[in-house]
């Protein structure tokens, strides 16, 4: 699941209490983010005092109660500073440290994030895709699927991409007795023959197999009911697609299915508390709801969500009640067999000054992403 726009996440989870080892504390929090900072009063308090971090007890959005209750019955956990990072670097070697990537820009790391290969060595596969390809040849039957447009990174080597409108999945030709396009689609594209080429058989291999997908997953969408009411949002439909899509999974052939989703509407230059306190709404009731429903169909145990963006906001607000482009932030993971209730990665002992800040209040990442991919 990916934030889309750069995810004010140090405003997701925050120094709470029992702070010692730097300067970081709620206090010190709160100066440095100024009036973008949430009230101590408004904080979701949770125990990582086992986590070896630099605060005992941390404090979550109050938009997002359901992350807590995740959190508290240890099938959630936190990533502390994670981005994209060609090389532990810091305030004195950043610029050069970062030669293969453009950082701050939307396109580039929106792309970084999608391949998790900064060096480009898999060019042309995603890191979901990579993990596909991987469970392909050892005898698994993988699936990829993405519910918000062509993702690329679902690309993989071996895996044909599915993609699925939230909206609903039209089927291909529905009124064939108005335009009988599926005659006309097996008129040119015949059986093989003397002339045939290459180019052209690959193509009719991939649409009438395109053709066939289209009528499993139509016919399986069709007939599949839930037992859980999702929100009427962007992300509620999303989820609501995708625990369908995990209800088929038998009459599509997959045993082992991998999800793309997108929440956009996190690049909050100017009024983020208004437009961020939105989005976690979002974000809650959606994860609320595909929690419920996964744990009706009994898979919750077989279900993982990993939520990323980009990168972070500044920790400095700007004139506009916003905060701009940054660098790492903090990603949580959650499923039945997540080994949560704990924090890992590492946060800043301090947020206004030492090795990885620099202005105007950017975090250089101590936790590359993709080193998430192997959590437990």
């Amino acid at each position: 699941m990916l934030d889309d726009g750069g995810s004010d996440s140090h405003n997701m989870i925050v120094p709470h209490s029992g702070c010692s080892g730097g300067k970081t504390s709620y206090n010190h929090y709160a100066s440095v983010r100024g009036e973008i900072a949430i009230p101590f009063a408004d904080l979701r308090e949770i125990d990582a005092s086992g986590s070896g971090q630099v605060c005992s007890k941390w404090g979550i959005h109050p938009n997002l109660p359901h992350l807590k209750t995740l959190y508290d019955s240890s099938d959630l956990l936190w990533i502390m500073n994670m981005g994209v990072l060609q090389n532990p670097v810091n305030i004195l070697n950043w610029e050069e440290g970062h030669d293969k990537t453009a950082l701050f820009a939307h396109n580039i790391q929106y792309e970084e994030v999608h391949k998790m290969d900064v060096y480009d060595e898999q060019t042309g596969r995603g890191v979901v895709g990579r993990m596909a390809d991987i469970l392909g040849k050892r005898g698994f039957l993988p699936g990829t699927v993405s519910v918000n447009g062509i993702a690329n990174a679902l690309v993989s080597g071996l895996i044909s991409l599915f993609v699925v409108d939230p909206t609903g999945l039209e089927k291909f030709n529905p009124i064939p007795w108005s335009v009988p396009l599926w005659d006309t689609i097996k008129q040119l594209n015949k059986v093989t023959k003397l002339g045939s080429n290459f180019f052209g058989e690959t193509w009719s291999n991939i649409l009438f197999k395109a053709v066939g997908e289209n009528r499993l997953v139509y016919d399986s969408l069709k007939s599949t009911s839930l037992s859980t009411s999702f929100p009427d949002t962007d992300l509620g439909m999303q989820m609501e697609l995708i625990a369908k899509m995990i209800k088929t999974k038998d009459s599509r052939g997959v045993d082992r299915d991998m999800f793309y989703a997108e929440i956009g509407g996190f690049d909050t230059h100017s009024n983020i508390k208004p437009l961020f306190d939105e989005r976690t709404q979002v974000i809650n009731s959606g994860i609320e709801a595909f929690t419920k429903e996964m744990k009706a169909q009994n898979t919750w145990n077989d279900v993982t969500i990993v939520m990323v963006s980009e990168f972070a906001r500044t920790l400095t607000g700007n004139t506009g009640k916003g905060s701009d482009h940054a660098w790492g932030g903090n990603y949580w993971i959650a499923g039945g067999e997540v080994r949560g209730k704990r924090i890992i990665g590492e946060y800043p002992t301090t947020l206004d000054d030492g090795n990885l800040i620099f202005e105007p209040g950017i975090v250089i990442p101590s936790k590359r992403h993709g080193t998430h991919c192997g959590t437990e």
